[in-house]
């Protein structure tokens, strides 16, 4: 025979296997002599594990004896069962309670727990029995490798240390005024300690469905996905644990549909008129500017209501006029006038007057800017005799030229000396002068001869070269005024090296600027521009500004409207 005998053992891996717990898993209910005495409920908590993880369960159908009842609140993931017992109850028994774990997943299962329950029954009265005291108590403890079998010995009145796995005994021990006593025991197992796995990687992605309840299988991307009105976002948690076990979560939100427009809104109440606004301005009996330290001026604040300017008395009526310099929080002053006197403003002082009420701390307020211009030192000195000071230049008002001291040859030698170089294009402009009258000379000497041959026989002819003489000397003319008009122009003028550092005309263009600077201006027939590094950054044209970014420190003026910054009062717009 070929097989005489076999057998076989199922070998599980336990890992991630399932584990349903309930927090309560019997119950006794107090009785009559016979039933449960009326109505009572107990309850009991269900949690599901994988391995060591939480995962969903729900209740199925329980089925239950007459008398009692079970019902589930439906919470995930951990739903709460209630029992509830009548007087219909008249024996101990028990009930299954299917539970689902993963429910709707390929790791869906189905695990069965009892729950039992039991009646204290109410006994026969019993014989008078004698009163009788505690007369003491004691307590005790020993360990125990086992959880059924009671010790004999061992037993200590202090608490010892029980190794993972092994049992604590404790007996306690009551004895009665009667000499009577009693012992119970009670048992506790110390658990062996759990694994601490941590969080190796954590993943997150998301998916668009259109259902808020199935859970979505493809689909899923680390990057959230643009919502759709009505739709579903669902996001997935991947956490990976060290022990190379996971943990999926999920949620889900709805976006929400576009409502319908509602109603119009009831108007709004009427604002105050316009005629009434009260503003104010400042003016400066010395203007803005000042030169040097010679500031000497008085600021008068205007308040008007309107159009109309208010008197003192109407101004008191509203309130304190209090003047304030470059944002200060402290008033410097009180009252419509403020004199500004020297050595108040140091290069430019901003000052804001307001007119401030008991019940409104600022009504208006206005602002005023002071600027002082220092003159700067002479870079010259003007003199017929040369100065002492050789630390600056020297104007010659004798020879009308601009000297410097030289101190490796201790005189004063004149700076950008043209003297030279007038001369010479002076000896140039001679020599093609000359050169212009001696060719002039030759036309005429040969027009005169051709005149001469001719004139008896051909008036038109003489005519013309009348005609051609007259051209000739108006152009002698012309090369004389041209000679004396480039003399004078040439006299006092910068050299052509200086020029060229600071103007240069290139394809129309005439370019204005230091030639190491990055900043020039460019004029053409159809604009004024303004550049840096070659790009331009402003220009004119067509009877507009055009400008990338532009700067505006306090007011910009629009024909009869101004917009005004307060660091104060914001934007305003008078």
């Amino acid at each position: 025979m070929a097989i005489k005998a076999s057998n076989q053992v199922d070998l599980l891996d336990m890992t991630d296997g399932y584990t349903v717990v309930l927090t309560n898993d019997n119950y006794t209910f107090l009785g009559t002599t016979t039933a449960v005495n009326g109505t009572q409920t107990t309850s009991t908590q269900v949690m599901a594990l994988q391995g060591s993880e939480t995962v969903p369960a729900k209740i199925g159908t329980i089925t239950c004896p007459t008398g009692i009842s079970a019902v589930s609140d439906g919470k995930t993931p951990m739903p709460t069962i209630t029992i509830t017992a009548t007087s219909a109850l008249t024996k101990t028994g028990s009930f299954t309670i299917p539970i689902i774990v993963n429910e709707g997943t390929v790791n869906e299962v189905t695990i069965n727990k009892v729950f039992s329950y039991s009646i204290a029954f109410k006994g026969n009265q019993g014989i008078q029995g004698t009163s009788v005291k505690i007369s003491s108590k004691s307590i005790q403890y020993v360990g125990s490798s086992s959880g059924t079998t009671t010790p004999t010995s061992g037993w200590q009145d202090t608490i010892p240390s029980v190794s993972a796995g092994n049992y604590l005994w404790t007996k306690t021990t009551v004895t009665y005024s009667d000499g009577t006593s009693t012992v119970s025991y009670s048992v506790a197992r110390q658990g062996a300690n759990g694994s601490s796995p941590t969080v190796s990687k954590t993943v997150t992605e998301y998916v668009q469905s259109t259902s808020g309840t199935t859970t979505p299988t493809s689909g899923w991307s680390t990057t959230p996905p643009t919502a759709t009105a009505g739709q579903y976002i669902w996001t997935r948690v991947t956490v990976t644990y060290s022990d190379g076990k996971t943990a999926i979560s999920y949620t889900v939100s709805k976006n929400g549909a576009n409502g319908a427009k509602g109603d119009k809104g009831d108007k709004g109440e009427t604002g105050a008129k316009g005629d009434d606004a009260i503003y104010m301005n400042i003016t400066s009996s010395n203007g803005n500017v000042f030169k040097n330290t010679a500031i000497a001026t008085t600021l008068t604040a205007h308040v008007y209501k309107g159009a109309t300017e208010l008197t003192s008395a109407a101004i008191t009526a509203l309130g304190t006029i209090k003047w304030y310099k470059d944002a200060g929080t402290t008033a410097v002053g009180t009252g419509q006038t403020f004199t500004v006197s020297a050595g108040d403003v140091t290069n430019k002082a901003t000052y804001t007057a307001q007119l401030e009420g008991w019940y409104m701390a600022v009504k208006s307020s206005a602002i005023l800017t002071l600027i002082r211009i220092d003159d700067g030192e002479d870079a010259s000195i003007r003199s017929a005799t040369a100065p002492s000071d050789t630390t600056k230049l020297w104007f010659d008002t004798t020879t009308q030229t601009l000297k410097r001291y030289d101190s490796s040859s201790g005189t004063w030698e004149i700076v950008n000396d043209y003297a030279d170089d007038m001369n010479n294009m002076r000896q140039e402009i001679s020599v093609e002068y000359n050169s212009a009258i001696t060719q002039l000379k030759s036309s005429l000497t040969s027009l005169v001869e051709e005149m001469q041959t001719t004139t008896t026989n051909n008036t038109t002819s003489i005519n013309s070269l009348s005609s051609q003489i007259i051209q000739n000397a108006s152009s002698i003319q012309l090369v004389t005024n041209n000679v004396n008009s480039i003399t004078d122009k040439l006299t006092g003028v910068a050299t052509k090296e200086e020029i060229s550092q600071w103007a240069k005309f290139e394809s129309g263009v005439l370019k204005l600027g230091s030639s190491n600077s990055p900043f020039d201006v460019r004029l053409s027939n159809t604009e004024l521009g303004f550049y840096e590094n070659d790009k331009r950054i402003a220009y004119l044209s067509n009877q507009q500004l055009n400008i990338s970014q532009a700067v505006v420190m306090k007011q910009i003026n629009l024909g009869t409207f101004q917009i005004i910054y307060d660091e104060e009062l914001g934007l305003l717009i008078l």
